[in-house]
Formats: structure tokens, C-alpha cells, sequence
């Protein structure tokens, strides 16, 4: 600290009364300590603690800063979640945006693939043309296919516990 001083001496040219410097800086020092004790003071009566010495009016006066520092809290509170529940709901309504554009494109996709299929096989045959017999008629041409019965080809099928009933359409 003395070389600070002798430096700052030497390129300002001025002098500096080191006795009367040394007595501010001390009485600066105590005012600071002063103050942060009644400070510490303070806090504790705000937090409920070192209560014996006040006054029914300073015990008044600290309700009153405590009241309003609770609305002041709760003021806050209630900004914060407002936001959040704004936040919150403009993120609904994005979402629910994004979900009626992709099923949109999930519908076009699946008429566009449906379209495709068709396209690409035609219409689809009705059973029984290709034996030359068209949709009415297969109806009533089909009671005759009842009438078959399958006859096993295979050697392990001729086997005497297999009745050729239970080989019927």
C-alpha cells in the first residue's frame, strides 16, 4: 500500500497527508462496520429473530414491511406463472397446429398411395371369372363345390384311424 502511494506521489506531484489520510481511512472503516452491524441487526429482526429489543411501534412498523413484502412476493408469484401458463398454452396451440398439418400430409400420403394401388392393378377381379362365370352365377354354381370330398394321396394319409369324412369341404 505504501508503494501505491509513493508511486502515485511521484507522477501526480502532489502530497498527501498520510496523518490525516490514515485517520479518514479509519473513521470510513468504522462507519462501514457500523453500518453493516446495524444491517445484520436488521435482517434478523426480518426473519424473526432479535425481537426484544423493539418497540410496539417498531414491531408495527416491521408487520407492515413484512405484509408488504409478502404482496410483493405474491405479486410476483402470480406474474411467473402467468407467463409460464402463456408459454405454455401458445406451446398447445403450436403443437396442435403441427398435429392437424401432419395428418393432413398423412391423409394426401394415403391417397396418394391409394390412388396408386389402384392404378396400377385395375379393378380387382371377381371370384369365379376366371372359370367363366360371372358374380350371380357364381353364387348359385358354388352349392356344387359342397358336394367334393378329397381323397388323400399321400401314403401316411391311408392310415386306418382316417375316415375319408374328415377329409370333406
Amino acid at each position: 500500500m505504501v508503494e501505491i502511494i509513493e508511486r502515485y506521489k511521484r507522477i501526480s506531484g502532489s502530497q498527501i497527508d498520510e496523518h490525516g489520510h490514515e485517520q479518514a481511512m479509519y473513521s470510513e472503516m468504522t462507519r462501514m462496520q457500523q453500518e453493516n452491524e446495524n444491517l445484520l441487526l436488521h435482517l434478523r429482526q426480518l426473519t424473526g429473530e432479535d425481537l426484544s429489543a423493539l418497540s410496539l411501534d417498531d414491531l408495527g412498523h416491521l408487520e407492515s414491511q413484512l405484509e408488504m413484502s409478502v404482496h410483493n412476493v405474491k405479486n410476483r408469484k402470480h406474474q411467473l406463472i402467468h407467463q409460464q401458463s402463456e408459454n405454455l398454452r401458445r406451446k398447445v396451440q403450436h403443437l396442435e397446429d403441427e398435429n392437424k398439418h401432419l395428418t393432413y400430409m398423412m391423409q394426401e400420403e394415403q391417397q396418394q398411395q391409394h390412388a396408386a394401388v389402384t392404378d396400377i392393378s385395375g379393378p380387382m377381379p371377381v371370384f369365379g371369372q376366371q372359370y367363366g362365370f360371372f358374380p350371380d352365377e357364381a353364387k348359385n354354381n358354388m352349392l356344387h363345390f359342397h358336394n367334393l370330398s378329397l381323397q388323400p394321396t399321400q401314403h401316411n394319409l391311408h392310415d386306418q384311424h382316417i375316415h375319408a369324412h374328415d377329409l370333406q369341404l
